[in-house]
């Protein structure tokens, strides 16, 4: 599952609210069935149960039963020792006891209640005596009369229904109910006992459903079947139906259960199963295949399709919901917040902090389930086809306190069982260690299934529920925490271990690691059937140690390799059970080139390996429709490929649209590009799951989404020998918070030390990744961080100095570890200036501020080797050359520019305008190059952008939100977006470009070749007759 995440990425938006009962939501509304005593206990705790003779017949002792004598309902039964008479005893009929509304919890005063909606209904019960009994209702204001006899069981549980008209239960009387259930035995000299279960009213029932309806199985599998009878308002009504013997499988029953349990066998092809009551009847169809049913359903997992929190999606389908008893107060609620990076599974986990607040009686708990919060128990999620599988997770909890594993309790919930009455519930120390560690739990489903009030799997309403039950002495928090990750519902349950598997494999070839290297290694159990599993084992080495490994036991360890090329296995074992992988410890491939800015003169030129290479570059961040940073669904493209055939969406699958509709067939953008004559695109961020980079992804689940992978170098190493296209490679150094690690609202903060070291480990790691590969042309340093706060979410604008020097700190790395690819560091175009309160210490001379920010990287940033700049000044730059040169003497690339705001007119971009634009720009930056009629100083550019992104209005799957232009900066569109990723509608300005670029007269495609300087205009201005010819 991705998680989805509808507003602040930080933290799941989970709404507290006051829930009623244990285990869940119940959202109040009329029931068909109203429960007067279940499992659970009495309906409500506006309930008490009286007896009648006050010191002679006691009230009922609540019974557990024991195994060998289980009750027709759950585990609990109502049980009454009537003894023999004494002096003044059992003077009248009244001796005996009933079930009233009271005006308080713990009350003795009857009070009544309205009822009138279980008109033509019925009360339901079960009873074993061995004396005859009288059921009575009490009305306020009228004598329980008329009185239903029932006669002695035998000994035996027997159901009761009882139409309510029978015992007096007319409409007018149904607006008093005071006692709704009495039971009394005449007087009598001996002794007598007598056992009640279960009751409740009903409503009349005028058919039947099934649940579930239709379903598969295989071979030896078995299914829950359950019946509910219906009311008139569709609403459920809990009975004991008769299911009649299928010419298949074999299906067992149990007496008073509304549910049955099929199980086929081999030869089976499947048929219906039928159940009648009264005069209904409904049935089910299967189907017996050989089809695997195998599957997983992810409730809070990153890499398991399933639960969706996205509060904003019309199919949104589930809820994370916290409780305890005392909803009121705050402070006694647990809180369950993602913790992102170090994970078992994926790039986040969950943790449960429990609160020391709660009463002795007391409880507190968390929990997922189907539907948004406060939906009826009705909205449920049918997981029928899990009735052989299993609940697993990963868990982690303290070994310090005793009392949080001795009472932390897991559960789930079906929707026909009201909260707080469910018993599929379990002790999770039976499954698990509380060791500090991290293991692989499995409960299989069976634990929690069965006939109310344990769960029905084909109506589930909560999913996962983990709550503490009594008080927490500890004022310690991480002995108040358990950690949970990868929750999914998986439909088998595993057999025992045979088999361990380590991710990556190194089944094709030894897994290939740089020396120094970190990478993470994640181990799953298999059985018999190659069912997989969470495991615990234990890591080393199986002979020599060609590094470290930490953790040396748990799901997944950190390997981080040795400084010679060595090769080696790493194991991960259970007892005599081991797997392995092949690691091979290498030297990092000396493939890239020599990439270098040099000065001639007064004019600066770029070299790639001694030849001279002009920047004819796009900035390429393309998103698929829909998707968005601010939701926290925005994917790296390099990991799109929706139609699932092995090959990248954006760079291979993208078609042309004519102008006539029809489209072409599947190119590429990388094709594409190359035929326009892009030699270079920028990629602002890199991607890395190394645990030294993490830390700067904060608690930013955008961040985790889009970065937190290993980079797909294949991809770019194609796109390089393939296309002949190299990559500026980014690091927003704290932009936008990424790689500081800085929450959303205090923004990245230049002066910060902790902050200052993230941002370091991820340009670290960024040279590390890639400074020997060829398609590597240079580092981008930042993006407009020196913008205001509200644009960039940094403090650079407010103190530029610190900025400066942090620039050249991470610039100074970059050479320490690369000194054959230059650093451009990316600046938001120089006209602003500095508060006033920074001039006197940021400049010079408080009189010489006009260029401040050149000024000061003239001063503190020497290790910076090439000036780039988001610049907009529509067709022409100005004076920006001559002050770069005059200020800061550095090759200049325009690291963003083209038409910043774009006229669009009925929901279409004005192309021609656009053009103009982006032709004035490119023509002055061509004039300025070395050998121009410019500055001299000039490298390239690259043109913002390759594509139209949805994203950047508030509604991510809607073109022109607003009239918002930023959606239009394209040099390609993607349509209506109806076809995103794959449309493209190629702009003027594509043709524009590609007339310039391998065109006659243009620069040739090729990287290193020789290139023309195009004669444009010397103000930059194409004029419309020249227009006419390019487009």
């Amino acid at each position: 599952m991705k998680i989805n995440l509808s507003i602040n990425d930080t933290y799941h938006k989970i709404i507290l609210l006051s829930l009623i009962g244990f285990f869940g939501i119940t959202f109040a509304s009329a029931e068909a069935t109203r429960d007067i005593f279940a499992d659970g206990g009495l309906y409500d705790d506006h309930m008490n149960i009286l007896n009648f003779n006050v010191g002679l017949t006691p009230p009922p002792d609540s019974i557990t039963a024991p195994p060998n004598d289980p009750p027709p309902e759950g585990n609990i039964y109502l049980h009454t020792d009537s003894p023999g008479p004494r002096p003044g005893q059992f003077l009248g009929p009244w001796a005996g006891w009933g079930m009233a509304h009271v005006n308080a919890p713990g009350s003795f005063s009857p009070v009544s209640r309205d009822l009138r909606e279980y008109w033509g209904g019925d009360v339901r019960f079960m009873v074993r005596s061995d004396v005859p009994l009288e059921i009575k209702i009490q009305y306020a204001g009228v004598s329980p009369d008329p009185v239903y006899f029932i006669d002695t069981t035998g000994g035996e549980w027997i159901e009761h229904t009882i139409p309510l008209s029978s015992i007096g239960a007319t409409m007018g009387r149904l607006e008093f109910v005071r006692y709704p259930f009495i039971v009394t035995k005449p007087g009598s000299t001996d002794d007598h006992e007598w056992d009640i279960d279960y009751v409740r009213w009903t409503k009349r029932v005028i058919g039947l459903q099934i649940h579930p309806s239709s379903t598969r199985m295989n071979t030896d599998q078995e299914r829950q079947f359950t019946v509910v009878g219906v009311d008139v308002n569709g609403e459920q009504v809990i009975i004991t139906p008769e299911f009649i013997t299928p010419n298949f499988g074999t299906l067992t029953t149990k007496e008073f259960s509304p549910s049955a349990f099929l199980t086929v066998n081999e030869g089976d092809t499947g048929g219906v199963i039928e159940a009648r009551y009264g005069n209904f009847t409904v049935s089910a169809t299967v189907e017996v295949t050989n089809d695997s049913l195998v599957d997983q359903f992810g409730i809070l997992s990153d890499t398991i399709d399933g639960t969706n929190f996205d509060e904003t999606s019309p199919n949104q389908n589930a809820a994370i919901f916290l409780y305890s008893d005392t909803q009121e107060n705050e402070s006694t609620l647990p809180t369950f917040p993602p913790v992102l990076g170090n994970s078992p599974e994926g790039h986040q986990h969950h943790k449960v902090v429990f609160n020391n607040e709660t009463n002795p009686n007391g409880f507190q708990g968390a929990g997922i389930q189907s539907g948004p919060l406060l939906s009826p128990d009705t909205l449920t999620r049918d997981f029928s086809m899990y009735d052989n599988g299993s609940l697993q997770f990963l868990f982690k909890g303290p070994s310090s306190d005793t009392s949080l594993r001795d009472n932390l309790i897991l559960g789930i919930r079906s929707g026909n069982v009201r909260a707080g009455f469910e018993s599929s519930k379990v002790f999770l120390r039976d499954y698990v260690d509380f060791d500090d560690q991290w293991h692989g739990v499995i409960v299989p489903l069976t634990h929690f299934t069965g006939a109310k009030p344990l769960a029905d799997l084909s109506r589930m309403k909560i999913y996962f529920n983990i709550a503490y039950v009594g008080s927490l002495d500890t004022n310690t928090e991480a002995e108040r925490t358990v950690f949970l990750d990868n929750i999914r519902l998986v439909t088998e349950n595993p057999g025992p271990l045979s088999e361990i598997r380590i991710y990556p494999s190194s089944d094709a070839n030894p897994v290939s690691v740089s020396v120094n290297e970190r990478r993470k290694f994640r181990a799953v159990g298999l059985d018999d059937d190659k069912n997989e599993f969470d495991i615990s084992p234990i890591w080393d080495f199986k002979g020599a140690s060609i590094g470290d490994l930490d953790p040396a036991s748990g799901p997944f360890t950190f390997f981080t390799a040795g400084s010679f090329s060595l090769d080696g296995t790493i194991r991960a074992s259970i007892g005599q059970i081991e797997g392995t992988v092949s690691v091979s410890v290498q030297q990092a491939p000396d493939d890239g080139s020599h990439v270098e800015v040099v000065k001639e003169g007064d004019q600066w030129s770029l070299l790639v390996d001694d030849q001279p290479y002009f920047v004819r570059g796009v900035t390429y961040s393309p998103a698929t429709v829909g998707q968005s940073p601010r939701t926290a669904t925005l994917e790296d493209w390099m990991t799109v490929d929706q139609n699932e055939n092995g090959l990248n969406d954006f760079a291979y699958e993208s078609f042309v649209r004519s102008d006539d509709g029809t489209n072409g067939p599947p190119v590429g953008d990388f094709q594409l590009m190359k035929e326009m004559g892009v030699n270079t695109i920028r990629l602002y961020h890199h991607a890395s799951n190394n645990p030294d980079v993490i830390a700067g992804y904060g608690e930013s689940v955008s961040s985790f989404l889009q970065y937190d992978h290993e980079t797909n170098k294949e991809l770019l190493r194609d796109l390089h020998e393939t296309y002949g296209i190299r990559v500026l490679m980014g690091d927003f150094l704290g932009a936008f918070t990424i790689g500081s690690g800085a929450n959303g609202d205090d923004g990245t903060d230049y002066r910060d030390p902790v902050q200052r070291e993230r941002m370091l480990a991820s340009v670290r790691q960024m040279v590390m990744d890639f400074k020997d590969e060829p398609f590597l042309l240079m580092y981008v340093l930042g993006n407009e961080s020196n913008f205001d706060f509200s644009l960039t979410q940094s403090n650079a604008a407010l103190y530029p100095r610190a900025f400066v020097q942090f620039l050249e700190e991470a610039a100074s790395l970059i050479k320490s570890l690369d000194d054959r690819h230059p650093v451009v560091a990316s600046i938001g175009d120089i006209g602003f200036k500095p508060p006033p309160q920074d001039k006197e210490a940021n400049c010079p001379s408080p009189d010489d501020c006009e260029d401040w920010f050149l000024d000061l990287l003239a001063r503190f940033a020497p290790s910076i080797d090439v000036f780039g700049t988001n610049a907009y000044r529509g067709t022409s730059f100005g004076d920006l050359w001559r002050d770069v040169k005059e200020h800061y003497d550095r090759p200049i690339l325009m690291t963003e520019f083209g038409d910043l705001t774009p006229s669009i007119t009925n929901n279409q971009l004005d192309e021609v305008r656009q053009l103009e634009i982006h032709a004035g720009a490119w023509g002055d930056i061509e004039n300025n190059a070395k050998g121009a009629v410019g500055e001299g100083n000039a490298i390239g550019g690259t043109a913002f952008a390759w594509l139209d992104n949805f994203w950047q209005s508030d509604l991510p799957e809607e073109h022109n939100h607003d009239n918002n232009p930023n959606e239009f900066h394209g040099i390609t569109s993607q349509g209506d977006g109806s076809q995103s990723p794959y449309l493209r509608k190629l702009r003027q300005v594509y043709f524009y470009y590609q007339s310039q670029w391998i065109g006659e007269g243009g620069i040739r495609a090729d990287a290193g070749g020789s290139r023309d300087i195009v004669d444009s205009p010397a103000d930059g201005i194409i004029n419309s007759a020249e227009l006419n010819l390019i487009g």
